[in-house]
């Protein structure tokens, strides 16, 4: 993708959340008449339905991956508009002290949506580089299906049944294994070779336990009411997508 496509969104994004966040020194600095989730909540009004027609949109976040794809395989360093980007959204995610997190997630119905956009920065870009060698292509085309809408409404829903939180897996190894063998059965996720991939399924859900011990699980493990939540997710949102 040419820079050029993508500038004017990332631009768009980078002001409104610059305005969002411009009265936080005030809220740290005591000088702000209302408490620090009021003023959050005052400010939303003005621009959170513009960081939420960008951030909601899945086709901006196919954008942003094929851009974060191109310039890692060019091997350039991070660009510092993605930087930024990076920054505001760490910031919308975790918030500031005394600034309650279920204020934005009260506020928006995008909230898993904010983590997404940031995982996939840290994804092509992790925080700890600041310049990565030319991108290798996985021994999959995961990365390009989990950018679909088909697997991001899968992860919406993941999110509201409480097996996604803040961003991370909380379901545990087996019920991750079982998600697993979901995303292969019903979506077809796997490596080159056919086997599962654990690793590209961990990244996009936040799992960061051992792959091994999800490989090692029993069937019997994962037959707890997560796993059969797990299958209805899949498999009903497939069913929705192949009609």
């Amino acid at each position: 993708m040419e820079k050029e496509n993508i500038t004017g969104l990332l631009l768009k994004a980078i002001d409104l959340f610059s305005s969002l966040y411009s009265l936080l020194p005030r809220i740290e600095g005591g000088s702000y008449d209302l408490g620090p989730d009021e003023a959050i909540e005052e400010e939303w009004e003005e621009v959170g339905p513009g960081l939420d027609s960008i951030i909601g949109d899945d086709e901006n976040l196919v954008k942003l991956i094929e851009y974060l794809k191109a310039e890692r395989n060019a091997g350039h360093s991070i660009d510092p508009q993605i930087q930024e980007l990076r920054e505001w959204l760490w910031r919308a995610v975790t918030l500031v002290p005394g600034v309650n997190k279920a204020t934005i997630t009260g506020l928006t119905n995008h909230s898993d949506k904010y983590c997404n956009w940031l995982d996939w920065i840290n994804r092509y870009y992790p925080p700890e580089q600041s310049k990565q060698e030319p991108f290798k292509e996985r021994d999959t085309d995961a990365d390009e299906r989990f950018a679909s809408q088909e697997l991001q409404e899968v992860k919406q829903e993941l999110v509201k049944v409480g097996l996604i939180k803040d961003g991370k897996w909380s379901a545990g190894t087996a019920n991750f294994e079982c998600l697993v063998k979901e995303f292969k059965g019903v979506f077809g996720i796997e490596t080159k070779k056919g086997d599962l991939d654990r690793k590209s399924c961990a990244a996009f859900v936040g799992f960061d336990g051992s792959l091994d011990s999800a490989r090692s699980s029993t069937n019997h493990e994962q037959q707890s009411p997560k796993a059969k939540s797990i299958k209805a997710i899949c498999r009903e949102i497939h069913t929705k997508y192949v009609k």
